[in-house]
């Protein structure tokens, strides 16, 4: 079977590029994105053949056009050669405009077109409002539309599920993202003298909850691990963490980093807006470390009350009192580490995705996908 991975951008190491590639590895796929930084985001990537758009896409301002032209290059790719298309994000999935037997695993539908609508546009400014509602109203419709097209939605969480249901009027597949829990060890002797807060450093993350309860509970630290992703953001919560003592920012780390922070926290902190799932917590809970999250999103479905603890409004307030009492000796290393093995490993995701691929094949015909290239051809001058 010959099998294409569509994913948005590989310029970090994050979880969307981390599913992307899993998929690839199980399927043994080609790779197409928009942008590929090879010096950023995870190595293995090297070992995938892998086709980018012009690389002049990547150096378009604003980000906004540039998702935008990055949504067209998906959309212009025939890839019917393939037997099934698997495309992976937020833009990835413009390539079912014209391409069948396209699985789409859906982190979540583009927030900005539908939940978080009003959110972004209490941030902009009279100008930004006005362009903000002529893009939104045209690409929610292509968005739309693109989705109908596509043989299957999949679904990191519950919680995405509702999104999709809500946005496109389709009934997703759940599968779980899977995490490598082989990378993460309980410690045999944790150091338990800090929190740790892991996440990519943007508005919907809110930071300054946290920042502000630790102001708040001087007598316990924050260590913040993530890369800037929005500077006017940054630019704002920065100053917050130089004038707070105990709140020490180390920007990205590697992974052997990263695990021992993880395995040596008193407990992950987590204060997303809404999170589609939310890798985080599964990876603390694989070192053996429970969580503080609040009471939204994926968090729901992965935080229970033997791995950690959730928060609700407000959340300030909420998030001192939970860091002030903490007992990290009430949770167990090892049953906590067994729960993210038996429900996020790997494994189940595999035979998950293996299945669909299955599936899809054997669903989209020979003859449904000559009429679709002939089609193409005829709308785009070919006959």
């Amino acid at each position: 079977m010959k099998v294409a991975v569509v994913h948005d951008v590989f310029i970090g190491t994050g979880g969307a590029e981390r599913v992307a590639l899993a998929i690839a590895k199980a399927l043994r796929a080609d790779i197409y994105t928009a942008e590929v930084d090879y010096a950023r985001t995870y190595p293995e990537l090297k070992r995938f053949r892998v086709h980018s758009a012009p690389k002049q896409l990547s150096k378009v301002k604003p980000p906004v056009l540039r998702r935008m032209l990055s949504s067209l290059w998906f959309a212009s790719l025939d890839l019917e050669d393939y037997d099934v298309i698997w495309a992976s994000g937020m833009w990835a999935h413009f390539v079912a405009f014209h391409n069948t037997a396209v699985a789409w695993y859906c982190h979540s539908p583009n927030r900005a077109l539908y939940d978080l609508r009003e959110r972004v546009w209490k941030r902009l400014n009279v100008f930004g409002k006005t362009e903000f509602l002529l893009w939104s109203s045209i690409w929610r419709l292509l968005d739309k539309k693109v989705a109908r097209n596509t043989a299957m939605i999949v679904v990191n969480s519950l919680n995405t599920g509702r999104r999709v249901v809500s946005a496109y009027n389709r009934i997703p597949v759940v599968v779980y993202p899977p995490v490598d829990v082989s990378k993460f060890r309980p410690a045999k002797s944790p150091e338990e003298d800090y929190f740790l807060s892991v996440q990519r450093i943007n508005p919907e993350k809110r930071l300054e909850i946290q920042i502000e309860a630790f102001r708040r509970v001087p007598e316990e630290r924050l260590i913040i691990v993530g890369r800037p992703e929005n500077e006017k953001y940054w630019a704002r919560i920065k100053p917050l963490i130089d004038k707070t003592k105990n709140v020490e920012y180390l920007g990205p780390v590697d992974d052997k980093t990263l695990a021992e922070l993880y395995a040596n926290a008193k407990a992950v902190i987590q204060t997303a807006v809404d999170e589609d799932f939310g890798l985080v917590p599964v990876e603390a809970m694989a070192s053996g470390t429970p969580v503080i999250a609040v009471g939204e999103g994926g968090f729901l479905e992965s935080v229970l009350p033997s791995t950690g603890r959730l928060i609700w409004p407000p959340y300030v307030e909420a998030l001192a009192k939970a860091v002030r009492s903490f007992d990290r000796s009430a949770y167990d290393p090892k049953l906590l580490r067994e729960y993210a093995v038996r429900r996020f490993g790997p494994d189940r995701f595999l035979v998950a995705i293996k299945g669909i691929t299955r599936a899809i094949e054997e669903v989209v015909s020979d003859d449904y996908r000559a009429w679709v290239r002939r089609a193409w051809a005829s709308v785009s001058g070919g006959v």
